[in-house]
């Protein structure tokens, strides 16, 4: 079910992106979530940080019970922890600067398209 749900998150990420310059509002969403800390790229790569953690925690325990080990109070210390390794500032910077300048380009865009339509009429006095 997991794989079934990335897939098609993948797909929709893909057609925003896409389509994202025909919408500013599509572009501002993204990049406002990415600067709240709740976009996409970051929920994934916490998505993947989890499951690694997973298997070192699964192997931790299997490998005990293999060996038919009982669990001992200095076991508790080496047990593994998770940590959330943020993403490089870098990498944020890119995405939201990615998206404003797309943003920049439509505003420019329809500023130019506008400027076009309205210097054909004429002010009549």
């Amino acid at each position: 079910m997991t794989a079934r749900f990335d897939r098609q998150l993948a797909a929709q990420r893909a057609l925003a992106e896409s389509l994202g310059w025909l919408s500013p509002a599509i572009v501002v969403e993204g990049a406002l979530y990415d600067v709240a800390g709740t976009g996409l790229t970051r929920n994934l790569d916490f998505r993947g940080q989890v499951e690694a953690f997973h298997d070192r925690w699964h192997a931790y325990f299997v490998s005990k019970a293999f060996r038919g080990e009982i669990m001992k109070l200095s076991d508790y210390q080496e047990l593994p922890h998770f940590e959330f390794r943020e993403e490089a500032i870098s990498s944020l910077t890119r995405r939201v600067d990615r998206g404003l300048v797309c943003l920049l380009a439509s505003a420019v865009t329809v500023g130019l398209l506008s400027g076009l339509a309205l210097g054909r009429f004429r002010v009549v006095d």
